[in-house]
């Protein structure tokens, strides 16, 4: 990639309560087992995923982590201790300045944390399955409409 050239799409994710069973480290992609994360595998198992598409997660006990990060699992939701102390708001400012678009799907707990920062973001809206309905067709390059983020 050339420097300074900007990526095209960012999809941020909260980490999910529910996780797989595992006996140690695995990707956060596979650790988190919620309803937005189905969606994700079932797109890479049936090579559906969008090769444009980066996701990035707001885990509850390692801040701001790309999906390929190996974690162990933990049973933790974000705190403002956890974002100071991973440095995850100046690695989203960072991140969110490399990418043409940003979707977002998070709940409002973990949107408070990084809410000033995402404002040209696309924000998912409403219960969880609207919210991935909503992020299923911006993954299929659907126009999702831009939102308020707060």
């Amino acid at each position: 990639m050339e420097k300074g050239k900007k990526l095209t799409r960012l999809l941020l994710l909260a980490c999910s309560e529910r996780k797989v069973d595992t006996a140690g480290p695995c990707a956060a992609i596979d650790l988190y087992d919620g309803p937005s994360y189905r969606i994700l595998r079932k797109k890479i198992r049936e090579g559906a995923f969008p090769d444009s598409v980066d996701v990035a997660i707001v885990s509850g006990k390692y801040g701001l982590i790309p999906s390929s990060e190996m974690i162990s699992p933990y049973d933790q939701r974000i705190s403002r201790e956890v974002v100071d102390s991973t440095g995850s708001r100046e690695r989203m400012r960072e991140m969110v300045s490399r990418y043409d678009e940003v979707f977002v799907n998070m709940g409002a707990d973990y949107m408070a944390y990084f809410q000033d920062m995402l404002s040209g973001a696309v924000c998912a809206r409403g219960r969880i399955g609207e919210k991935n309905s909503q992020m299923k067709a911006w993954l299929e390059g659907a126009r999702v409409p831009r939102r308020d983020s707060g």
